[in-house]
């Protein structure tokens, strides 16, 4: 994982990017199973969990603020891009290519979904950078779907 960096803002005051790394999880008992659980990285600065239960609405939940990409969140910018890269598994919905940066420009969303019983679950890195820079923050995520009988 790479350190936390002090960077410049557009806006002439320092911020930190950081990234915390989370673990998300999702279990279903109901059948029939339409489960989705996933990770969306937001224009503000924040970073939200998303699951799907049973084939209902998606809910986004912020992760705790000390895992925000940036501080203070008025210091994100769409210049500032992301990289997620599969560890293990296979997102089933992506915003971009695995491995490849993308401006954060718009909230950007990985998941999986898993429509039958068993357990599917996605290790990978998430990696923050400012225009073409080099990464200034990284850190490893799992999202993990379980439905049981």
């Amino acid at each position: 994982m790479l350190p936390i960096v002090l960077i410049q803002s557009a806006m002439g005051r320092g911020a930190v990017v950081t990234l915390s790394g989370e673990n998300i999880a999702t279990v279903d008992g109901v059948t029939p199973y339409n489960s989705q659980c996933g990770i969306r990285i937001n224009t503000d600065g924040t970073i939200d969990s998303m699951k799907i239960l049973n084939g209902g609405a998606k809910v986004y939940t912020q992760l705790a603020a000390p895992t925000d990409w940036i501080a203070p969140n008025a210091a994100a910018t769409s210049v500032y891009e992301v990289r997620v890269t599969s560890v293990t598994g296979t997102f089933d919905a992506a915003a971009a290519a695995d491995d490849v940066w993308i401006a954060i420009s718009s909230n950007r969303e990985w998941s999986i979904v898993k429509t039958d019983a068993g357990i599917e679950t996605v290790d990978f890195d998430v990696e923050i950078r400012y225009a073409s820079g080099a990464a200034l923050a990284a850190g490893t995520y799992q999202i993990h779907i379980e439905n049981t009988a």
